[in-house]
């Protein structure tokens, strides 16, 4: 008997998942109301795909809209009584959203909202303790796709007066409230911005100068955002903001620079309607904390005395409108950034060594963006693709200003731990690369050999000695894609100690019929390099 071999096993299963039909693909786990996901405590987010959920044949349609189906279900079961908001902001289809109280169809209709302003739904509703209720998303006209599903406990208001604000840390905070009852202070200053009034306070004392960004995002009303300082009524206003800079939008968001020992004093108002009574409900407040030394102007000074160790967590850090990308020939991004000013003339060495993500590192120089790259490096350790700590070694100028930049691959953040060090050069170029002769389309082989402290990084270069604009390869040995003019190539090679720069050396392109093409042109021309070895 002839049977099927692993490849063609595999190659029939593929054609049957191809040509299954619809109607027998997979149902969300949770279509029907005994199958219900349970929501074990606060605050919950779940996300999942609802395509092919339907509707059981005693299952009410909720009040709120009166076509919808391909329903799935939740459950929670509240402790204590406690008012919570459940939305579905996020999800990529129109929602309808609804709680329910019983046991079986037909349940009873306790709460509905279809569309808060988008096509996503919100609602909250009072749970009293030991209650099970069911919370039904549903797809408007029986839309479907993928569901993100939200839910929160509401604080109750104890922040209406300045006195009573309450005290936020980072790295990232949140708080969920009732607003219905509160009010505007005598001497009370509205923001600026808009106006607005029936506002709640938090206050911020930040013990390093850094920036922080406030959010009013998953709000049901219309907020006003601002920042103030001062002690008692009325406060000097130092920023404000009214629909997140797109007038479609109902909430608010600002970015501010604070000094450290400062308290500021964040103000979330209702923006009055045409009776002047400033709108209230449940008010979302975010606040995130960025990394100290995010942007360049807050750039963390090291002293002058090495050894330097700092460690520092670059959650939330971002990339400034005007900074420069390194060079390394990867896509970095959340910087930090570091200054240093050597007395003296000084070899270092700066390394991420210890850090739990994947690391970019550059040099800098310059008063403001756009800086001049000195030098860059990515996994330069040991060259291994597992490697994520980066390393330069080099000599810096005494008084010249540098800047130390360290950016995540691929927007990465988490556990920094960057050093600097003063050391000694051990590293010597013993065989330079040599020019060579090529015919026309041909490629050539490129090599150093060096002497020093083990391990050792390669990085050639297009160009003249000491220019760094285009990067080709990290590998002692490389070969040159088939080359159509003559190149001039360098590399430069690092070791724990510092670097040295090669000679810079041309591949001459003979013409098709033979005659060598000598030119002192560096060549844009783009390589891509082939590895050897």
């Amino acid at each position: 008997m002839n049977y099927p071999t692993s490849t063609q096993t595999a190659n029939l299963l593929i054609l049957y998942i191809l040509f299954i039909p619809l109607g027998f693909a997979a149902v969300p786990v949770n279509d029907n109301l005994t199958d219900a996901i349970e929501i074990a405590k606060l605050p919950y987010s779940h996300e999942q795909s609802t395509l092919n959920a339907s509707d059981e044949s005693a299952e009410v349609a909720p009040e709120c809209a009166s076509e919808t189906s391909a329903s799935v279900w939740y459950k929670y079961t509240p402790t204590n009584n406690q008012v919570v908001v459940f939305e579905t902001f996020g999800s990529d289809y129109d929602t309808v959203l609804s709680v329910w109280h019983g046991k079986t169809h037909p349940l009873k209709a306790f709460e509905c909202n279809d569309d808060k302003d988008v096509e996503q739904s919100q609602v909250s509703a009072s749970f009293q303790a030991g209650i099970t209720y069911y919370i039904k998303v549903s797809g408007y006209k029986g839309k479907s796709g993928q569901l993100t599903l939200n839910a929160r406990t509401v604080n109750p208001l104890l922040n209406d007066n300045l006195a009573e604000a309450i005290e936020i840390s980072g790295p990232l905070y949140s708080n969920t409230q009732n607003t219905q009852e509160a009010t505007h202070q005598i001497k009370e200053e509205s923001a600026s911005c808009s106006q607005s009034s029936a506002s709640v306070w938090y206050q911020y004392t930040p013990s390093t100068s850094q920036k922080v960004i406030f959010d009013t995002i998953g709000s049901n009303y219309n907020t006003v955002l601002s920042v103030w300082t001062g002690k008692n009524h009325p406060l000097t206003e130092m920023a404000c903001n009214d629909d997140s800079d797109n007038e479609s939008s109902l909430q608010s968001q600002l970015s501010v620079a604070f000094t450290a020992g400062t308290t500021y004093y964040i103000n979330v108002a209702g923006v009055t309607n045409s009776e002047g009574v400033g709108e209230t409900g449940i008010l979302v407040f975010n606040a995130t904390f960025l990394p100290p030394n995010d942007d360049l102007a807050n750039a963390i000074q090291i002293e002058t005395k090495l050894p330097y160790s700092h460690t520092q967590n670059t959650d939330k850090a971002t990339v400034e409108s005007k900074e420069a990308i390194s060079s390394c020939g990867v896509p970095d991004s959340s910087s930090v950034w570091y200054q240093y000013t050597p007395d003296t003339d000084q070899n270092v060495s700066i390394s991420t060594v210890g850090s739990d993500y994947d690391t970019v590192l550059s040099i800098w120089t310059g008063d403001a963006h756009p800086l001049t790259q000195v030098d860059c490096n990515d996994d330069a350790i040991t060259n291994l693709e597992e490697e994520q700590a980066s390393q330069i070694s080099l000599l810096l100028k005494a008084s010249k200003n540098y800047f130390f930049k360290i950016s995540g691959l691929s927007q990465k953040t988490g556990n920094l731990i960057f050093h600097v060090k003063k050391v000694v050069s051990d590293i010597a170029i013993a065989e330079q690369p040599t020019d060579q002769t090529i015919d026309y389309g041909q490629t050539a082989t490129l090599t150093v050999e060096v002497n020093g402290t083990e391990p050792f990084s390669y990085q050639w270069y297009q160009g003249d000695s000491g220019d760094v604009s285009q990067p080709r390869v990290n590998i002692k040995t490389f070969t040159t894609q088939p080359l159509t003019q003559s190149t001039r190539y360098w590399v430069r090679i690092s070791n724990p100690t510092g670097n040295i720069d090669s000679k810079t050396v041309t591949i001459t392109v003979n013409k098709p019929n033979g005659i060598g093409i000598n030119t002192d042109s560096s060549s844009a021309l783009s390589t891509t390099a082939h590895f050897v070895g």
